[in-house]
């Protein structure tokens, strides 16, 4: 007969160190001698069963709330301990390790963009620096020179971020930014060109005067 303690799940055996039950062939067999006591039984290891399967459930649904690399590692440890934990009972069903290899894949995705998202976040920041370094005793060369690296930086942010756009929108407003300086540097030549000419007509006025 089953004693009651061999029963009872506790939720917080899941978190690394145990599951909630003991899993050991020797501590959830029984060797019923009447119909009730093998009523009984079969309906207290179905009771386990339901149990380790609701917290395993819960144990996969964590993969969704990952937030940091930390996280991601130690759930994973976790989930490790559990899945060897569950193989070495042949009596619980299959699907309890699937869902959670499924629950690893998961994290380690999720890890992936949390990486990613960090190395955007770098690339995101040198651009706006670069970009700031800017300003109006800017040159043609300085301009030049800013566009050059801040389309280097962006091959290392892909389309699908959302980061993606902001950069394109800063290379616009370069680009504008350098169209603009181009036209001053056209007007001061230009104007540049009346005052030459203004002082070689003068010049002129003045040796015909002398002749």
């Amino acid at each position: 007969m089953l004693q009651a303690s061999q029963l009872q799940a506790d939720e917080s055996a899941l978190t690394g160190e145990s599951l909630p039950v003991d899993l050991r062939p020797n501590i959830i067999s029984v060797r019923p001698t009447t119909q009730e006591q093998r009523d009984r039984s079969s309906q207290a290891l179905q009771t386990v069963r339901q149990q380790i399967e609701k917290l395993i459930a819960a144990q996969s649904d964590r993969a969704q709330t990952l937030i940091t690399e930390e996280n991601c590692d130690t759930y994973k440890l976790e989930i490790e301990n559990i899945i060897r934990q569950i193989e070495s009972v042949s009596s619980l069903p299959e699907h309890l390790v699937t869902s959670l290899r499924d629950a690893l894949r998961v994290a380690d995705q999720t890890k992936a963009k949390i990486q990613e998202q960090a190395k955007i976040g770098e690339c995101l920041s040198e651009i706006h620096r670069l970009y700031n370094n800017l300003n109006e005793n800017s040159s043609q060369e300085d301009y030049t020179r800013t566009r050059a690296e801040i389309t280097t930086l962006t091959q290392r942010i892909p389309d699908r971020a959302d980061e993606a756009g902001e950069v394109r929108q800063v290379l616009q407003d370069i680009e504008q930014r350098y169209q603009e300086l181009n036209q001053k540097i056209g007007h001061c030549i230009i104007a540049g060109c009346f005052r030459i000419k203004e002082k070689i007509f003068a010049w002129r006025d003045r040796c015909s005067k002398k002749c």
